[in-house]
């Protein structure tokens, strides 16, 4: 494995796909020494690189269920933004903001705390309503800020370290569409 920047690698011992959050605790379950995940490979700091297993996020996406009456959406933590927001718009919502990079896995932008622009909108971790994470002995926890909130508030800028979050509850807005306009203007303006 490489990062996008090239400036971290490692050849993991073990290097699994989970399909689903079922696959994704037995693999936990069955794990051998230090145990990380990886969505998009942004990082450029060590939260990824690991010898032994390696848990690649990419099968983890889609939308497990919505709510239209509050604008949220159960989201699986390995989709891409990119792919987000065609699937939110099929239902009708859309993410308040997001980063200028849409190729990152929501699991990745959230526990790394990635940000949009705008003095009005927090990081990523804002949206999250509620979330599951998969411990690295294979627990499955339910986290919000009415259950298990010290972990909910924790796994928010975790960097991955409490576990591997299978999922987030976002609340998102109703669609929207955006006009980009590019024109000159006088320096004077």
């Amino acid at each position: 494995w490489i990062n996008w920047a090239g400036n971290l690698s490692c050849q993991p011992e073990y290097r699994p796909a989970p399909a689903s959050v079922d696959e994704l605790v037995s693999v936990l379950k069955n794990a051998r020494g230090t145990v990380r995940a990886v969505g998009a490979g942004h990082s450029f700091s060590a939260v990824v690189p690991t010898n032994d297993t390696l848990i690649a996020t990419d099968l983890l996406s889609g939308i497990i269920s919505h709510d239209p009456s509050t604008n949220t959406a159960q989201v699986l933590s390995g989709t891409r933004l990119h792919d987000l927001g065609y699937m939110l718009t099929d239902i009708g919502q859309a993410l308040p903001n997001m980063p200028d990079m849409a190729y990152l896995a929501l699991g990745g932008a959230i526990v790394n705390s990635a940000h949009a622009t705008g003095v009005n909108f927090g990081s990523m971790g804002s949206y999250v309503q509620s979330l599951r994470l998969a411990t690295v002995n294979g627990d499955l926890l339910e986290c919000s800020p009415n259950s298990n909130s010290d972990i909910f508030k924790a796994v928010l800028t975790s960097a991955g370290a409490l576990g591997v979050v299978t999922d987030f509850t976002l609340q998102n807005q109703a669609d929207f569409d955006l006009t980009e306009v590019n024109k000159i203007e006088p320096l004077e303006d």
